[in-house]
């Protein structure tokens, strides 16, 4: 009987032990894991910068209107970008003519996510065509799998000799199961609920 009762309470310290390291590490992860963060779009001025480049002016705004040009299908305007260009006085080959003075034109650039996730760059012109572009990439994008949702598999105790199969769900850091056991002739439902981390 004193057996007994050892092993029970040393059975109830190690569940009760388990289940602080599992909270500790829940809390610990909840608290200090990697967290989505979005990206800082405060209001900046343009600069005009020493080889004449001009870092554009930032205005984010909450709500952005239609684009002024189709976007390729399935994909998503991430930043539009508008800009106003002067052409530089060129002089013509007419024998007396003066240099050739243009209005300013503007230019309207969609920075855009395909359905795929990579990027790519949409422009148009109120004030003509555009004739050719370039879209350089640099750096390749870091492109993840979509997140598997959904789980399945086969359970098996060896000390009961239980099999089962189960069915799981990920919703955000909620995860839903069910398990069904085959245990003595006779079906066993259980449900789960966790979380993620």
């Amino acid at each position: 009987m004193n057996q007994a009762w050892a092993y029970l309470k040393l059975g109830g310290v190690l569940v009760l032990l388990t289940a602080l390291v599992g909270v500790g590490l829940l809390l610990g992860y909840w608290l200090l894991g990697e967290v989505e963060r979005s990206e800082v779009m405060t209001p900046a001025p343009a600069v005009r910068q020493a080889d004449g480049a001009l870092v554009l002016a930032r205005q984010p705004i909450a709500k952005a209107g239609k684009p002024v040009h189709a976007l390729p299908a399935a994909s998503v305007e991430e930043r539009r970008i508008q800009l106003h260009v002067r052409p530089e006085t060129r002089p013509t080959e007419a024998a007396f003519a003066l240099d050739c003075l243009c209005d300013p034109v503007q230019v309207d650039v969609s920075l855009v996510r395909d359905a795929e996730g990579g990027q790519r760059v949409v422009a148009s012109s109120p004030d003509g065509e555009v004739l050719a572009g370039l879209d350089m990439p640099l750096t390749p994008m870091r492109l993840s799998a979509p997140p598997s949702t959904w789980a399945a598999g086969l359970s098996w105790s060896p000390r009961q000799r239980v099999a089962g199969i189960w069915l799981e769900r990920d919703i955000g850091r909620l995860r839903l199961g069910a398990e069904l056991l085959a245990q003595d002739s006779r079906l066993d439902p259980r449900l789960r609920a966790g979380w993620t981390w």
